[in-house]
């Protein structure tokens, strides 16, 4: 399948055998899975941070498993040995992380995976892309927008601090989406494309409420914007549905401060109605 784009592209079979790679290269200590990965990446391992991130990489890998399966009805790729290869994969780094495993020393939580398992999910890469192509998200890029979400939630937490729904809600969304990026080898493409869609429009909503209050805030409110739309931009899914595309779309245009959808804010509030 040609996307007549040209990018460094990478593939969801490829990004679960960098995860793998990622695992192997964690120290192999006597100290519970749970803890040694956790540490691995800085979260503590009592923490929603933790456990989300466990809960994804498990995911993506049933994910994967589940697209082997639509795409070999339909293509001589996967042939009933690639396919059998690449779900045995899925199935073999789902194990890793399941919670007997990760409750025992990592020195044997490590030791379960298999020498090959990247190896396999790399073989499987090359089907796969010529399905499913994500670009790659250079760590560079991650680094900066964690940067630039820590220095614009902190400016939101100024003074006078959140004080709409709508803030509250972006101010949450905020924070998952910086878990989600310092831990990016584990949520992957997609999870960090839905949860920045979330936050854009939290961003979004808020602009429009501070806007029409005449709140000097909808600015930053649009930077927050601007900052998701460059998220999405670097992490949509290529055959993703229209809705992302279309959000992503709605996004830019918002941030490059045009209305996507017509709204023009009052100049000011309107008068209560006449008591009858």
């Amino acid at each position: 399948m040609n996307f007549g784009i040209s990018e460094p592209w990478t593939d969801p079979a490829s990004e679960l055998a960098e995860l793998t790679r990622w695992l192997v290269a964690v120290p192999r200590v006597k100290q519970p899975g749970s803890e040694v990965l956790a540490k691995a990446m800085t979260f503590e391992p009592s923490t929603a941070a933790y456990h989300d991130a466990i809960a994804s990489a498990v995911d993506r890998a049933e994910t994967l498993h589940a697209l082997v399966d639509r795409l070999s009805l339909t293509s001589s790729l996967f042939t009933a040995v690639t396919k059998a290869h690449l779900q045995a994969a899925c199935s073999e780094l789902a194990t890793v992380f399941s919670p007997l495993n990760l409750a025992r020393p990592w020195t044997d939580g490590a030791g379960s995976i298999p020498s090959d398992l990247a190896t396999r999910f790399e073989f499987g890469g090359a089907m796969v892309s010529q399905f499913v192509r994500l670009k790659v998200y250079p760590e560079e890029a991650r680094l900066l927008k964690i940067e630039e979400l820590e220095q614009e939630l902190a400016r939101l937490d100024e003074p006078p601090g959140p004080q709409s729904w709508h803030e509250m809600s972006l101010r949450q969304g905020m924070k998952r989406l910086l878990v989600m990026l310092r831990a990016f080898t584990f949520f992957g493409h997609e999870a960090v494309e839905s949860e920045a869609r979330a936050v854009g429009y939290a961003a979004y909503n808020a602009a429009l409420q501070a806007q029409s209050n005449g709140d000097e805030r909808a600015h930053a409110f649009k930077t927050i914007a601007a900052t998701v739309a460059s998220i999405m931009a670097a992490v949509t899914v290529i055959n993703t549905a229209d809705d992302t595309l279309t959000s992503l779309a709605h996004l830019s245009q918002w941030a490059a401060g045009q209305d996507p959808y017509g709204f023009v804010a009052p100049t000011k509030k309107l008068a209560p109605p006449a008591a009858k």
